[in-house]
């Protein structure tokens, strides 16, 4: 883990938004999740930060740590500006608000960096597992 995501997670587990990894349990639970919303054949705006929100939540995992229930989407701000920039983060944190609670329309920038995050964190999982299960390997 490069420094910069490190400093993070730590920064984000002092803060009580992280906690280190609860067993297997937890994982497949947030799995299941996912796979349930990749199965939605046309997502939505709001399914698929739910989406982002599952790799977040796997990625973290890989990383060992859990999302507590202190301000969960802070944690996923924090963690996806670690892939893009924060001005990207915080238009998207602000069209799934305005979507959720003003019924407004995402623009076409925000839609592209949920696309992007959504792309990134699952390589990143993806990585991540094939390196743990090489690893595991004689």
């Amino acid at each position: 883990m490069n420094t910069q995501a490190h400093t993070r997670l730590q920064q984000l587990k002092a803060l009580g938004h992280l906690l280190e990894a609860c067993g297997p349990e937890y994982e497949r639970k947030e799995q299941r999740a996912l796979t349930m919303l990749l199965g939605v054949p046309r997502p939505t705006f709001l399914q698929q930060y739910d989406i982002l929100f599952r790799w977040v939540s796997l990625w973290l995992l890989e990383k060992g740590y859990a999302i507590t229930n202190e301000q969960p989407h802070q944690v996923l701000a924090k963690v996806c500006g670690l892939f893009t920039s924060a001005e990207q983060v915080q238009g998207l944190v602000r069209a799934r608000h305005g979507l959720k609670y003003e019924q407004a329309t995402p623009s076409t920038g925000s839609k592209a960096t949920l696309e992007t995050l959504l792309k990134q964190l699952k390589k990143a999982v993806e990585a991540e597992r094939a390196e743990r299960n090489a690893a595991l390997l004689p």
